[in-house]
């Protein structure tokens, strides 16, 4: 059964477009690339290097916004049996109420995001970053990002050679890579969704490229701007995306370990990638490998 969905109606994307701090938020998310926004379904999702700075909902024809108050370098205190602080869109600012301890933070949130940005870098994990890293190299290729479904957590999803691709990213020293049934076993989930959702996927991502270029998210010079959606198909397999997360002698280590995982997976994935500093993954064909 299809499920999968990705929306924003009209009325959602014409607020957003007519509030101030909206305006200033795409102007920087366009201009740095570790920023991205990810449509959902009628929610967005907006992240500095891949943790989830802002989730935008829209309900009952209002905007919502929350954060994890982590982030917020100036909170008093986590907000009783809650993790997350709502903000008020004010005047064309977001307002953080009363959870904050300088006014002059809540006057204007987005002229502040460099002291977010600071607060966000203390949790930032190396997984994410090496996220972050493929989604900086790949923008015009990128659909989305931190996929959930009843199949597991897909890292992201690239419209490749006309293809819509899931993308599993693994470290080189994650225990779950060298574990080959279990590793095996998650890319076939992953092409069980695939196949489950095949024709909703395209409808869902056609919806988010409509939704992005309304938002201003995605312009005239992306690969994504005028997609040809009759050509369009989705593949069953993922590609396996692997960093050679060490300091030094990364090829070496690719060449170490690349025939081994190409062996290990090549049924199971669309392509295998293992990159050390270069993430490039724009140029695959089936059943294909790339260590760099």
């Amino acid at each position: 059964m299809e499920n999968f969905k990705r929306q924003l109606n009209n009325t959602f994307i014409n607020k957003l477009n007519s509030s101030e701090w909206w305006i200033k938020l795409v102007e920087i998310v366009n201009n740095d690339k570790n920023y991205n926004i990810q449509i959902r379904n009628n929610y967005l999702n907006v992240y500095y290097k891949m943790n989830s700075l802002f989730k935008i909902d829209f309900i009952k024809d209002d905007i919502l916004i929350t954060t994890h108050y982590k982030f917020i370098p100036v909170v008093k205190e986590q907000p009783k049996g809650k993790e997350y602080i709502n903000l008020v869109d004010s005047d064309g600012k977001l307002d953080l109420l009363n959870n904050i301890e300088q006014d002059c933070f809540k006057n204007d949130l987005i002229s502040n995001l460099k002291r977010i940005e600071k607060q966000i870098d203390m949790f930032f994990g190396n997984e994410k970053y090496y996220q972050s890293k493929l989604i900086k190299k790949n923008t015009n290729i990128i659909l989305d990002a931190e996929i959930q479904s009843n199949f597991g957590r897909i890292d992201l999803i690239a419209l490749i050679n006309n293809e819509i691709v899931a993308i599993e990213l693994k470290r080189l020293f994650d225990n779950r890579l060298h574990d080959e049934i279990k590793m095996n076993k998650q890319l076939n989930d992953y092409a069980q969704f695939m196949i489950t959702n095949k024709n909703s996927i395209k409808q869902a991502y056609k919806n988010t490229i409509d939704s992005k270029i309304a938002l201003k998210l995605i312009d005239s010079t992306s690969k994504l701007y005028n997609v040809e959606w009759d050509n369009i198909t989705v593949s069953e397999k993922p590609i396996l995306a692997i960093v050679a997360d060490v300091s030094c002698r990364k090829q070496d280590v690719i060449n170490l370990y690349k025939k081994t995982f190409f062996e290990r997976f090549k049924n199971n994935t669309y392509a295998v990638y293992m990159f050390g500093d270069d993430a490039d993954i724009t140029s695959f064909s089936h059943n294909s490998k790339k260590f760099i």
